[in-house]
């Protein structure tokens, strides 16, 4: 039924056909499905099994982990700073010390660590496969070329290089600019001399550097972790202000250990 239906498609996308225009489209979501009708016949291309697309989603696939830590680090570390309760910030401190204490306080805070950390990575690497893809299915019609399955690895890259704490509007705009200027300016995939999810965080970097450094990388609200943070400091916890990397030195082990796991 979807071989028949994405046929119909192609036939509607044609040179000449009244849909000509929007054939990277389908031809995009045929290839996502299916196998790349195009063979090698001829030499001097070496003919093999793996082929580009089986190559990028090789990628995704080695990218699974680092999206499964992403999500639940930016959970845990939300969970525990975005809290202004002492006693959770005081169980991790001391869970972070041995494996079985890790895992029996993750295993108690489970559901509501999974839970911040999809709310924290979920919505930017949506943004930035829908913000990205709709540049790379535009040019792909403007120019009448395919869509490269690659945008599937750097719509993942965008998201994981991304504060969790970082506005949507600037995951749009950073994701816009990766793309445009890393990539399409140059004439897309292949063409490219910049790594499009490294133009977006530098754009970003250079635009918002206050919303790139700091304390960015701990839940989806720097003001509501800052104000748990005060609210602990009151109850006793410990604080830190640093001028520079030599204060380093000056603090406890607890807090250098925070700023590891961080």
């Amino acid at each position: 039924m979807l071989r028949k239906i994405l046929d119909f498609h192609l036939f509607l996308t044609e040179e000449g056909k009244p849909l000509e225009r929007l054939r990277p489209m389908v031809s995009a979501l045929d290839a996502f499905f299916y196998e790349v009708p195009v063979r090698t016949q001829f030499g001097p291309h070496i003919r093999d099994l793996m082929d580009l697309k089986r190559w990028m989603m090789v990628v995704v696939y080695a990218l699974f982990p680092c999206i499964l830590m992403a999500i639940w680090n930016s959970g845990m570390q939300s969970f525990v700073y975005g809290s202004d309760n002492i006693e959770i910030f005081d169980r991790y401190i001391k869970a972070s010390l041995s494996w079985d204490a890790y895992v029996t306080f993750s295993k108690e805070y489970f559901g509501s660590i999974l839970a911040k950390g999809l709310v924290a990575f979920v919505p930017v690497m949506l943004i930035s496969y829908g913000v990205g893809g709709f540049w790379e299915v535009l040019f792909a019609i403007i120019r009448r070329h395919e869509v490269s399955e690659g945008f599937l690895v750097t719509g993942m890259l965008f998201a994981l290089i991304l504060p969790s704490t970082i506005p949507y509007w600037m995951v749009v705009v950073g994701v816009s600019a990766g793309v445009v200027i890393g990539k399409e300016i140059f004439g897309g995939t292949g063409m490219n001399i910049l790594n499009p999810a490294l133009v977006c965080r530098a754009f970003l970097f250079f635009a918002f550097p206050t919303k790139m450094t700091g304390p960015v990388w701990v839940g989806t609200n720097p003001t509501l972790i800052q104000e748990s943070i005060v609210s602990m400091n009151k109850k006793g916890a410990d604080g830190i202000s640093q001028a520079s990397a030599l204060n380093l030195f000056n603090i406890s082990t607890e807090i250098k250990r925070i700023h590891v796991e961080a």
